[in-house]
């Protein structure tokens, strides 16, 4: 069967297509188009009307293509910027009046849950206790537990790419002052998350691809300083004719990349990366391991109780 998932993001709206059968999940198609919500929120809090329009015509467009694909069932899900946005029921009321979709605003604690079970599918012979973090424009997810199982611990964090960028980053390249205020406000945020231990940890999502490019190789400690400092001395222009980041906004690199050293510092390992959007892998699962689920023109709810959004500490 084939299935449709759009991801609505604080940078992109993404719809990946794939058919999934006896488990494996196979893509179809995979496309973005940067509507960049984040970077529009107002003072206020509020996605402006013109912004609501724009991401409402791009998920249409997703939806129609994914529809020519054959997919019986798309699902379109919100996160971040959509998440915190005083005005969020308007896009949703304008997805579902535009497309018949219902747009389901995503929890962090959901994020990060269906980032890590994503994960775990896509991975053979996890051994111990797994550690994946997804940084993204306006969140960071961080999870810890052990393959195929709920995880045991998760967080999510209000930080990324599209915050850091607006916030701190406005030269181009970005000053040292700006730079070191970005690193001052991910340590600030990461200083009370004490994360479990772990035997291996993965990356997923755009950042991730994209840090992978640069450091050729597994993302540590050692290869992301010497890679961030490149990094830091090219222009947004150069930085967007790298191939490396193709998968990501430019401009934010950067501000992306100051989450990964404090983000993984709680292991000791090196992070591999896995370079699909998780998110959007799990949610094309989701109709056929909870066939109860599915419903004519709409996204299954989440009926399962998720995992509490408190964080939660392995026994």
């Amino acid at each position: 069967m084939t299935f449709g998932c759009i991801d609505i993001g604080s940078n992109t709206t993404r719809l990946l297509v794939a058919e999934v059968d006896d488990g494996r999940l196979r893509e179809v198609l995979s496309r973005r188009v940067f509507t960049r919500i984040g970077a529009s929120v107002s003072a206020s809090g509020e996605i402006p009307p013109g912004k609501v329009a724009e991401t409402t015509e791009a998920t249409k467009a997703l939806a129609d293509e994914a529809r020519e694909l054959g997919a019986s069932q798309i699902g379109v899900v919100g996160t971040a910027a959509v998440r915190h946005a005083s005005n969020r029921e308007q896009l949703e009321r304008s997805v579902l009046v535009t497309t018949g979709l219902r747009l389901r605003v995503l929890s962090g604690t959901e994020e990060a849950e269906l980032s890590f079970a994503g994960a775990c599918h896509a991975l053979e012979h996890v051994r111990g206790r797994l550690a994946v973090v997804d940084v993204g424009g306006g969140s960071t997810e961080i999870a810890v537990g052990r393959a195929h199982r709920a995880p045991e611990w998760s967080e999510s964090l209000r930080v990324g790419s599209s915050l850091l960028c607006e916030r701190h980053l406005h030269s181009d390249p970005p000053a040292a002052r700006e730079i070191d205020a970005a690193c001052a406000e991910v340590y600030a945020l990461l200083a009370g998350v004490e994360p479990p231990a772990a035997d291996s940890a993965v990356a997923v999502g755009g950042t991730a691809t994209s840090l992978t490019g640069l450091v050729g190789g597994r993302l540590t400690q050692e290869s992301l300083r010497s890679g961030l400092a490149r990094l830091y001395t090219l222009s947004a222009q150069q930085t967007a004719r790298s191939p490396c980041f193709r998968s990501s906004a430019p401009g934010c690199c950067p501000a992306a990349s100051r989450s990964w050293p404090g983000s993984q510092r709680g292991w000791g390992v090196p992070c591999r990366s896995l370079v699909a959007g998780y998110v959007r892998a799990r949610c094309c699962r989701w109709p056929v391991e909870a066939p109860e689920w599915p419903r004519p023109a709409a996204f299954p709810d989440w009926r399962r109780t998720p995992a509490s959004a408190t964080r939660r500490r392995p026994r």
